[in-house]
């Protein structure tokens, strides 16, 4: 025979004595509510785990149920592995599963646009044993099925011991004799009206020769709500099958959950039914912060043109000598800041980079977790060069953008907390091609954070020098780049120069990153790099600051800037001082540090704050104000938009049936071009969002991010002077009267 012949002989291995027989009983059919016990019992002693599921939740996960001997002595084959990409392909997977999911969120969704006022909703049904003794004698476990739970469970019992496994599956069906299936919206505003409509099943199957009951039908609702007309109704529902009931209900001005309890009752048999509904504001969260220098004399300041919620009311006072008061104030506004581009997702983390733990005020594991969720957001932007783009799946962005997001990381690494170093390598690797390849600006700057991570640097800043420019920046960035190579000489003439050109330069507040923040990254060098120098310009930059804030407002970028440049001055007095508060009916005279004690009712009062210094100093005053106003007067600052509601054929409409699509069209217009506006829409109750990106549904607004919510619609566009229109699809679900929300438009950087 050939040496290279072989045989091959198949065999099969038994598995039998590996199997264990567990046996499982209980009840097949129960009702909502009641008390459900599973006896167990095993050949031998082991551990035992049993696990009951709601059949409709493993069918949309194609649950099979599991065989471990199976997977242990599976046949050899080749192998693929699968891993989920799911934080890859869709950005802060929490929030974005928790928008769409019933409900919002509180506290932390106030930052992402995510409605606070989150409604309570039935959870999914689902029991698990723990591991539990099993052996030869009869055991229990025992759980309540839900009183909603209509429908079948799936259970299982998996064994295990030393020498064997066992699996065992079957199901228990929960029916009540009276089944409740409400219809009511998921949010709703204050004054809406609405129809609750309660589909009620009669399964009742006892009494020959019935043919029908009399069920009455009634309601019970929450604080939220006002019942208007009858409270219960008596129907008569034929055996196996149903009749609608319907109740109208009236919002009242009472933010939050509100739950609406249903109740069915044909003698001894009852049913109920609870389910929450959202009652949120007409208008999207406000977040204000006003900056004030004060050195002598009287100052006033009016905080009551807004009327707010009392519900998510905040307002703050923070005065420090020096200016500390810019550090609290900024972190404040930072920590309510609503959006989330690349630079505002990177500004709310600077803090948390930069400031030490008694003024940033979260314990170390909470930093460390708030760098780690935004490191992994802006891993999900990251481009293969390494550049960071402004939204996911968009085009890298500015060099000021990635230059900033390197500057964050940096001093996060610098100081000992965490950061992504992957992120930070290729970032750092597209930082490199800036400073070679970019205009004379980004150059500079790219080269000060290279010698801020000691990486040689000489050659092209001497390289650059070359060039001769006359641009304040360079100037800037080229002085900190020398102090860090140890070259006193280089770094203060172009400091000078620094100094020399500022009260000539023209800078324009309105346009780029850049050209805006000057005053924040020079007072960064100073401190950083020529602190007596620092301390004689500080009183003129900051009050240039400060009227730039007061003029165009504050946006995310100025904040972080200002975090980033100032760390270093994170400490400071506080300045005891008489403030005046006017309460409207009363006046009042207490410390700022009071003002902080007090709570939002009583914040929510306050008319005026007056403050009479009678020695000259020099602090700085923060005032922090976010919350949802009551109503808003129309507004127009350089936007302009109009909302509609149209029917497929384009006319407006004010009345739609049930089931009924609307096409949403928002007008938007500028005197200006406006690079970095956004647009938050939120849906009237009674509503359901159904918008899809279409080539064809006549939008024309250059969009650079569409995000969905349970509740609202956020378009970050580019805006000109052109009307440009964005069209969207509700879809009417829920039966009343429902106020239409005002569309609200911001730019986001005054640009």
């Amino acid at each position: 025979t050939s040496p290279f012949s072989y045989a091959v002989v198949p065999f099969t291995l038994d598995k039998s004595k590996m199997v264990h027989k567990v046996e499982i009983e209980g009840k097949s059919l129960v009702k909502p509510g009641d008390s459900v016990k599973l006896r167990y019992k095993a050949q031998r002693k082991g551990k035992i785990i049993i696990y009951a599921v709601d059949k409709g939740i493993h069918q949309l996960a194609n649950y099979v149920s599991p065989n471990p001997l199976s997977e242990f002595y599976k046949k050899q084959a080749l192998r693929v592995s699968t891993y989920q990409i799911f934080s890859m392909i869709l950005p802060d997977i929490e929030a974005v599963k928790q928008a769409f999911a019933a409900g919002g969120g509180d506290g932390e969704l106030l930052s992402k646009n995510l409605n606070p006022f989150k409604r309570k909703f039935t959870k999914a049904v689902a029991f698990w044993s723990d591991v539990l003794d099993a052996d030869t004698s009869w055991k229990d476990f025992e759980f309540d099925v839900p009183y909603h739970f209509n429908g079948e469970l799936a259970w299982h019992a998996v064994f295990v011991d030393n020498q064997s496994i066992g699996v065992e599956k079957g199901s228990i069906i929960s029916r009540d004799d009276l089944i409740i299936s409400p219809t009511l919206p998921t949010f709703i505003a204050p004054g809406d009206e609405f129809i609750l409509s309660a589909a009620v099943s009669n399964n009742i199957d006892e009494g020959e020769g019935k043919n029908s009951d009399k069920v009455n039908v009634s309601i019970e609702a929450g604080d939220g709500f006002d019942i208007i007309g009858e409270k219960s109704k008596a129907v008569e529902i034929k055996r196996a099958q149903d009749e609608v009931v319907t109740f109208k209900l009236k919002a009242k001005n009472s933010l939050g959950n509100s739950d609406v309890s249903i109740f069915a009752k044909s003698g001894k048999y009852n049913s109920k039914y609870k389910e929450g509904v959202s009652v949120r504001p007409l208008i999207p969260k406000v977040n204000r912060n006003w900056q004030y220098i004060i050195t002598d004399g009287e100052y006033k300041i009016k905080l009551d043109d807004v009327n707010f919620h009392q519900e998510f009311y905040d307002m703050e006072v923070n005065l420090y000598e020096g200016i500390f008061a810019l550090l609290k104030g900024n972190i404040k506004y930072l920590a309510q800041y609503p959006y989330g581009c690349s630079e505002q997702v990177t500004s709310k983390a600077v803090a948390y980079a930069v400031l030490p733990d008694e003024i940033l005020e979260k314990s170390p594991a909470k930093r460390e977790d708030f760098l780690m969720r935004t490191n992994n957001i802006l891993l999900q932007r990251q481009a293969e060069n390494g550049g960071v783009s402004l939204y996911l799946g968009g085009p890298v962005g500015s060099d000021y953008l990635n230059l900033y997001v390197a500057h964050f990381l940096t001093m996060s690494k610098l100081n000992g907390y965490y950061y992504n170093k992957r992120l930070f390598e290729r970032l750092m690797g597209y930082v490199s091609k800036i400073s070679q390849e970019s205009d004379n600006r980004s150059t500079a700057y790219a080269l000060y954070l290279q010698s801020l991570n000691s990486i040689q640097v000489g050659a092209n800043a001497k390289l650059l020098e070359q060039k001769k420019s006359d641009d304040i920046y360079v100037d800037l960035y080229l002085a900190a780049t020398f102090k860090e190579l140890k070259n006193e000489k280089k770094a203060e003439r172009y400091i000078e120069k620094v100094k020399n050109a500022r009260k000539k330069y023209k800078f324009d507040y309105r346009y780029g990153y850049f050209s805006s923040s000057f005053e924040r990254a020079y007072l960064g060098v100073l401190y950083k790099y020529f602190p007596d120098l620092a301390n004689k310009e500080m009183p003129e930059l900051v009050e240039e600051m400060v009227a730039t804030n007061k003029r165009y407002g504050q946006n995310s970028i100025w904040s972080g800037q200002t975090l980033l440049s100032l760390a270093s001055l994170a400490k400071g007095k506080s300045m005891s001082i008489d403030v005046e508060v006017d309460l409207g009916k009363t006046q009042k005279k207490m410390k700022v540090a009071e003002l902080k004690k007090m709570d939002a009712k009583e914040k929510k009062k306050i008319k005026n704050l007056t403050l009479d210094l009678d020695k000259k100093t020099f602090g700085l005053l923060s005032v922090n104000i976010s919350g949802f106003p009551q109503e808003m007067k129309p507004y127009q600052n350089t936007l302009q938009i109009r909302k509609r509601l149209m029917s497929e054929e384009g006319k407006v409409v004010s009345e739609v049936k049930n089931g009924d699509e609307l096409i949403v069209e928002l007008s938007v217009q500028g005197d200006r071009a406006i690079r970095n506006a956004v647009l938050v829409d939120l849906i009237p109750g009674g509503f359901d969002l159904d918008w899809k990106a279409d080539e064809n549904d006549g939008s024309n607004l250059q969009t650079e991010f569409v995000e969905q919510r349970e509740d609202r619609i956020i378009i970050y566009a580019n805006v000109d002077t052109d009307v440009k229109k964005f069209k969207y699809r509700i879809k009417a679900v829920a039966p009343g009267k429902f106020q239409v929300p005002p569309a609200y438009g911001e730019n986001m950087y005054k640009t």
